[in-house]
């Protein structure tokens, strides 16, 4: 896999993501829910898979990828007990975090594959 060549740029969007991300589910009630069964849940699980395949695919080395998961995960964790302690807690359980952690495992386990050269396509342009 050769280098991005615009590593920065897609790091600063990737961050921009994140704290998007962790914005939102910080402030619950700002995006709609998608009326389907369990959609709130489907809706963290994609974006933590979108977030974490995003920064696997700035990782080249096998080491940084699992450490970049393990800070997501880290994170998506943060944010829950976070919403429990400021009493906004949605269900008042733990489905979500384990939404967000399964979210940045599939991910991880998308980007090992053949899908984990999408940004290099688009560093070429």
């Amino acid at each position: 896999m050769r280098p991005l060549k615009h590593l920065q740029l897609f790091s600063a969007l990737g961050g921009m993501a994140l704290g998007a991300l962790l914005f939102v589910l910080i402030r619950p009630g700002l995006l709609p829910v998608w009326d389907v069964p369990y959609g709130p849940q489907l809706q963290r699980f994609l974006a933590w898979s979108l977030l974490m395949a995003w920064f696997a695919q700035l990782a080249e080395e096998r080491k940084l990828r699992a450490l970049t998961a393990m800070v997501l995960m880290s994170l998506g964790l943060l944010a829950e007990i976070t919403l429990v302690f400021l009493g906004r807690g949605d269900t008042g359980n733990f489905s979500f975090a384990a939404a967000d952690l399964m979210g940045v495992w599939f991910g991880y386990r998308l980007t090992t594959g053949g899908a984990g050269r999408i940004l290099q396509t688009f560093d070429g342009i």
